[in-house]
């Protein structure tokens, strides 16, 4: 049996009777794992017990249970399907699982910035997964259910082997498994909870526009204009759904810029600091460092070396 328990408490703990005594885990970064093997990093758990409330900053987290029954509980609302069935949580939302021993199946982290770049630079009305959580059986889609489960034990085995084109090929991967789980919730979805969340899409829209304009905008002031909201709730948000201030948002995607500008472009890093708007190679290198513990010409070789 898997359960699932999503809620918006910032605090939570194993004992339904004392929802507030234990700390919720924020689990950062992007993850892939089979459920029968292990539980992220950073977080509790084997194979048969609960592991800890935990939160993925920024994250959409998708899971796919191919065995079992699955019980799990979304913004106050409980719900019991038998797998195979897709749960997909957006970042913000705090969730714990138990993973008993006959369970199959894979849960992936993906950055809602991948998600966004299908949005904006490729037209694929998929934003919607960011919104709220979803729960989807497959019926007799077969289809569906198959493509999805080759594309995520595709990406589970990819991430972290270490092998050469592992970055080219795990985003590849994470394009294919997102296409999936659009297909599989257009062709039968249940809303996973339905509480209305204001700040939510603000976040989503203020991402969206970070998306479009954070090589020529950085400053705070056209963004709340924009978004006709107070810097304070905007930071709000961020925090709530990213685990950063709005500033600290749109310096992540810089540097996120500049990660892929270094591995998948031969333009050197004086000219990748210009073209993201830096007057000083220096400030780039500064930059750069602050926010990868390397210089751009580490991180190149480091990410590189194999191509």
């Amino acid at each position: 049996m898997v359960l699932f328990i999503t809620m918006i408490e910032t605090s939570l703990s194993a004992n339904p009777a004392s929802p507030r005594a234990a700390p919720v885990v924020a689990v950062p970064g992007e993850q892939a794992f089979a459920l029968a093997r292990r539980a992220p990093d950073g977080v509790a758990g084997r194979a048969g017990f609960p592991v800890a409330p935990h939160v993925h900053p920024d994250m959409l987290q998708i899971i796919l249970a191919m065995s079992g029954n699955c019980c799990f509980t979304i913004d106050g609302e409980r719900h019991q399907v038998e797998a195979p069935c897709l749960i997909t949580v957006p970042g913000g939302g705090v969730h714990g699982f138990e993973v008993g021993p006959a369970v199959r199946g894979w849960a992936v982290t993906i950055a809602h910035q991948r998600v966004l770049d299908l949005v904006v630079n490729r037209g694929l009305d998929i934003g919607f997964l960011l919104r709220r959580s979803y729960i989807a059986g497959f019926g007799t889609n077969r289809r569906c259910l198959h493509d999805l489960a080759i594309a995520l034990r595709n990406l589970c085995g990819e991430s972290g082997g270490g092998l050469d084109g592992e970055a080219v090929c795990v985003e590849a991967l994470q394009r294919i498994v997102l296409v999936h789980v659009l297909r599989t919730i257009r062709q039968g979805q249940e809303p996973g909870g339905s509480k209305d969340n204001r700040d939510r899409d603000l976040f989503l829209e203020f991402r969206a526009m970070v998306e479009r304009i954070f090589l020529t905008e950085r400053g705070m002031a056209r963004y709340v204009a924009a978004l006709r909201c107070s810097h304070v709730r905007l930071n709000r948000a961020c925090m709530r759904f990213a685990g950063l201030s709005a500033k600290g948002v749109i310096l992540d995607r810089l540097a996120d810029e500049a990660r892929r500008r270094l591995i998948y472009t031969t333009s050197s890093a004086t000219q990748i600091g210009y073209a993201l708007g830096f007057a000083e190679p220096s400030y780039f290198v500064r930059f750069f460092r602050r926010h990868t513990g390397m210089t751009p010409g580490q991180f190149r070789k480091a990410n590189t070396s194999g191509r």
